[in-house]
């Protein structure tokens, strides 16, 4: 190769690095949210509720420091943590009260290579969480409100769960968790 063959391609590599740096498109945005989901639950954080009116319907547990954090969602800041458990032959998962999130994941018909039970998923290296603004602009991070437990009317026994966070004034954010029988797939959906 001579001098300016050299000189050619360095100018041709100097010329594609620059537009590439310059004039590349930029990745666009990808958002991983719900439509149905995120419109559900934008409605009940859409209400305007001054700090007032939050102060006289929240619960005489929740703290100032509660009030201060969650705001409308102060009410469900604190609970009791229970466990329910969802399963069929397949696979068996934990659900918590706090977060109204999976907890744990075991598949029962699997094994690692080591002969123990195939656990996808625990509250030790996974965190599963969603997080909603509200009108005053703060974040609140659904999975630290604590959840009611309540039974889904139409589901076979065993196989549905449903999360309720009260937040007063008829307001409230649930968490529905359908185990499909036979299966491993684990319909969940927020309201």
């Amino acid at each position: 190769m001579d001098r300016n063959q050299s000189i050619g391609l360095v100018l041709i590599s100097v010329i594609l690095l620059v537009y590439v740096y310059f004039f590349a498109p930029k990745p666009p945005e990808t958002s991983f949210k719900n439509p149905k989901t995120d419109s559900k639950v934008s409605k009940a954080t859409e209400r305007k509720i001054d700090s007032a009116t939050t102060v006289a319907l929240a619960d005489s547990v929740a703290s100032e420091a509660d009030i201060e954090k969650f705001g409308p969602f102060a009410q469900a800041a604190s609970g009791k943590n229970q466990g329910v458990t969802l399963q069929n032959e397949n696979v068996e998962i934990k659900l918590s009260a706090k977060g109204g999130r999976v907890s744990n994941v075991l598949l029962k018909n699997y094994k690692t290579f080591d002969k123990k039970q195939l656990v996808l998923l625990d509250s030790t290296s996974s965190k599963i969480s969603f997080t909603v603004k509200t009108t005053d602009g703060k974040s609140i991070d659904l999975s630290d409100l604590y959840y009611t437990v309540q039974p889904v009317a139409e589901a076979k026994a065993g196989h549905a769960v449903r999360f309720v966070a009260d937040l007063g004034n008829n307001r409230s954010v649930e968490k529905i968790y359908r185990l499909q029988p036979g299966g491993f797939t684990l319909d969940f959906d927020v309201i």
